[in-house]
């Protein structure tokens, strides 16, 4: 079935929604989750505990470290909380930008749909960036608009310890492999937990055996995937879409024609092109780059920046302005200290963040990060209906 971008947005995300789903709750172990992951190669599953629905995913998982036959949902607790996070519940009445937009606002990777406080079905990133794919219209779109820059990339020598702890702090869960910084080869949050820990329904551990202090030690070219989805620069959205799907992969880097790793997109990324555009654009200022930075890194740091203003105005509603400052500080031969600050500005309220380090792109994309969790933090949530019903309400007609 073929859509258009507009016509797909609107329409209801019961379209897309996977049933049944399997619920677990607290007293379920994280061998279980694991094992229905793998029955059902999916990435994450619905928990249900104290009345709320949440979303545990594998990458989550990798906290564990120890007797995942053992370790309940509900017992695990890392210094922020419990393995898994309650999440708002989608209406079968949604619409996919709806979906989308939360999906993104909340960095999510999935949302569960509730009709009469019931569990009805799932609907994750990867179902609406397969939906894509039915847009002929996105072979025109660059998909190069949609990635993310710079790459954390891993050394194929480094170890499965060093894998695991980037992931775990950073927040992702693919890490691209390279040998003498070309690609050779991609580790996920999936390896890792098979790795790891043991589903029910499995005797062993994955693809290396042995005990855990071996398994640390081995080195990340060892237990990588080979088998990747690239695309040179100039790919479309439909092409980045088309290949995840048809692969059966959640990300896709950008490699140049020597093999260097340019950006990588997800599922998650591509759902942008699912929100409406915004007609006034917030003014964004940017000062200090030189001449020194290319015209490229300057229009990717400010679209970074403008989407992470844009997902919270629906908490800080009365923003007026952000800027940022870049400052060089002292130098070590040709690298150059970058030191910046953020602040955001409304009548009511101010927020600064601020990054420093030696890689002009890596800095922003910190910077971009500690601005995002500091507007996520500040719960300023203005008046008026929420996006999302709450499970058993009947739908009400706007007026």
């Amino acid at each position: 079935m073929s859509f258009t971008l507009k016509g797909l947005a609107s329409t209801e995300i019961s379209k897309f929604a996977k049933s049944p789903v399997r619920i677990f709750g607290p007293e379920d172990t994280v061998s279980q989750v694991l094992g229905e992951l793998e029955k059902t190669d999916r990435y994450e599953a619905l928990v249900f505990c104290e009345s709320k629905y949440g979303i545990v995913t594998i990458r989550d998982l990798l906290c564990v470290e120890e007797q995942p036959e053992l370790q309940k949902l509900g017992e695990h607790s890392k210094r922020q909380g419990a393995l898994w996070a309650s999440l708002d519940a989608a209406s079968p009445t949604n619409t996919v930008a709806e979906v989308a937009d939360y999906l993104i606002c909340q960095k999510a990777h999935a949302i569960p749909i509730i009709e009469n406080s019931r569990a009805v079905g799932i609907v994750s990133q990867a179902e609406l960036s397969n939906a894509l794919c039915n847009i002929p219209e996105l072979s025109n779109i660059s998909a190069s608009k949609f990635l993310r820059r710079p790459v954390i990339t891993l050394d194929a020598g480094e170890t499965v310890a060093k894998a695991r702890s980037l992931m775990l702090e950073k927040g992702f869960s693919h890490l691209p492999i390279t040998k003498n910084n070309k690609l050779v080869g991609i580790l996920t949050a999936k390896i890792l937990a098979n790795l790891f820990l043991v589903p029910l329904g499995r005797t062993t551990r994955g693809e290396l055996a042995g005990d855990k202090p071996h398994r640390l030690s081995a080195s990340a070219g060892s237990v990588m995937e080979t088998s990747f989805v690239t695309v040179g620069l100039k790919a479309s959205v439909l092409d980045v879409a088309s290949r995840m799907r048809d692969q059966r992969r959640s990300a896709c880097l950008f490699v140049d024609d020597s093999g260097f790793v340019q950006g990588i997109i997800t599922p998650l990324d591509l759902l942008e092109l699912l929100i409406p555009e915004k007609k006034n654009e917030l003014p964004i200022y940017i000062t200090g780059l030189t001449e020194k930075e290319s015209f490229f890194e300057k229009a990717v740091a400010e679209e970074k920046l403008r989407r992470v203003i844009e997902r919270n105005m629906k908490i800080h509603t009365h923003i007026t302005e952000v800027s940022v400052v870049i400052k060089q500080g002292h130098t070590a031969g040709e690298r150059v200290l970058y030191q910046t600050t953020a602040r955001v500005l409304s009548p009511f309220e101010q927020f600064e963040a601020k990054a420093e380090g030696w890689d002009l792109m890596v800095v922003f994309e910190e910077l971009c990060n500690k601005l995002d969790r500091i507007l996520r933090s500040k719960k300023h949530m203005p008046k008026g209906p929420r996006r999302f019903r709450r499970p058993g309400r009947k739908a009400t007609e706007a007026s």
